[in-house]
């Protein structure tokens, strides 16, 4: 059964984003009930020459924004400030990409 490129690209970023989405909730949860800044986890790098958590998402975000306006050949939309500054923000970047994929049909894709 052959699989189309809407298949194998759109729901991936959806779920891919949603899953970052929840670990950004639990993260602010935990940040919030240990006295963390949140600032903390957002400059976390589980080893050194790795990007910060921010940077990490906010990359997802890009790639699935710019990848699937690429493959439906429409104009990839202008590159964002990247200065989230909370996890609260990231979650928003992320809200307003998954809205930006919903617009993606199987038809402009494959």
């Amino acid at each position: 059964m052959p699989i189309g490129m809407y298949a194998a690209s759109v729901p991936v970023y959806q779920r891919q984003l949603a899953a970052i989405s929840k670990e950004l909730e639990k993260g602010a949860a935990w940040a919030a009930s240990r006295k963390v800044e949140e600032g903390v986890l957002m400059s976390t790098r589980m080893i050194p020459d790795m990007l910060p958590f921010s940077r990490q998402v906010q990359l997802s975000a890009r790639f699935a924004e710019q990848s699937a306006a690429r493959l439906a050949g429409v104009e990839v939309p202008k590159d964002p400030a990247n200065d989230e500054k909370t996890l609260g923000e990231l979650q928003a970047r992320i809200g307003a990409v998954l809205d930006y994929l919903k617009g993606f049909t199987p038809g402009q894709i494959d």
